[in-house]
């Protein structure tokens, strides 16, 4: 299949994930008031706008990752258009289609598909675990409070079967990689223990320390509309609680399918671990709010990225 082909339908299924991602605007149901009132329009656009900068430059462990598995290096600009446009496939049902998406990078630059699907899953795991281990620290109380609510310490088996899989996953991309360097021609005579300290640990923690740096930009915009779009008085003491409830629920969210009583998982993780300081009427319309932004910021991001690598494409 030529790549003009293989470009042709990238366009076709973007338009196909603009309708959904207008109809998700449009399920949200939210009141004119809402989002009209004084001043209110203004800090959503201004955090639609930040969120849209979050969405470029969220590639960059994915490229530590596949350029590292595949050995060849790849352009940010040409990163950032993939990752942002295969973003917007996340409201396409099934929500996978945004990791698989990705896979245009592996047309475009010539590299194994199988490699990039690698990489992405990497980048997955290693997303997942540095905003949950982030999210832990900020709010340890609130994750005490969802502990007892929801009993888990009569299913602590599967918390820690989990987590086993978790790491095991992620120790196996790690082999993986390296057999694949390997195969790619590195003949370098590291041992396996040295191969590791010397390359994976330092990209590692580059991407959770990334991830890390992005959990905090996005929680904070979480407080932003929480204390000043919404008007509600947050201690300084609370800052890390509501910072790092979001983050939990994000999380959360991500792992788990389903709506339990008709209300996402992200907003009823989020709520159990903030109720005991905030008003739920609150965190709900703030989570509300947030996803209006997303949802701007992601058509955003797609368009700045694209203008980026239009630009920079032109001038090589």
């Amino acid at each position: 299949m030529s790549k003009r082909v293989i470009k042709a339908m990238g366009t076709g299924v973007t338009v196909v994930s603009v309708f959904f991602l207008i109809r998700k605007l449009c399920s949200f149901h939210l009141k004119p008031e809402q989002i009209l009132e004084t001043g209110r329009l203004g800090y959503l656009m201004l955090l639609s706008l930040l969120f849209a900068v979050h969405m470029v430059i969220v590639g960059v462990p994915w490229k530590c990752i596949t350029e590292y598995i595949s050995g060849i290096k790849i352009p940010y600009p040409l990163v950032a258009f993939v990752v942002c446009k295969a973003n917007l496939y996340k409201y396409l049902p099934g929500n996978v289609f945004q990791y698989v998406g990705r896979n245009e990078i592996a047309v475009r630059q010539n590299i194994s598909h199988g490699k990039v699907a690698l990489s992405t899953f990497g980048d997955i795991l290693m997303n997942l675990v540095s905003v949950a281990l982030l999210s832990i620290m900020l709010c340890r109380g609130g994750i005490r409070d969802i502990w007892l609510y929801y009993n888990l310490q009569q299913r602590l088996w599967v918390l820690c079967f989990g987590g086993g899989i978790l790491i095991l996953l992620a120790v196996i991309a790690g082999i993986i990689g390296i057999q694949i360097r390997r195969k790619k021609g590195d003949r370098r005579k590291l041992r396996f223990g040295k191969k590791v300290v010397r390359e994976i640990v330092p990209r590692g923690m580059f991407c959770m320390a990334y991830y890390f740096f992005l959990g905090i930009y996005t929680g904070i915009m979480f407080y932003f509309i929480v204390s000043v779009v919404l008007g509600e008085n947050v201690l300084v003491s609370q800052v890390p609680l509501l910072m790092g409830g979001y983050l939990f629920g994000w999380a959360a969210g991500f792992v788990i399918p389903g709506a339990p009583g008709g209300i996402g998982v992200r907003e009823a993780v989020t709520v159990v671990i903030l109720s005991a300081s905030f008003d739920q009427k609150i965190i709900l319309e703030a989570i509300l709010l947030y996803r209006f932004v997303n949802v701007l910021g992601d058509i955003g991001g797609f368009l700045m990225a694209d203008i980026i690598y239009t630009f920079s494409a032109k001038t090589q």
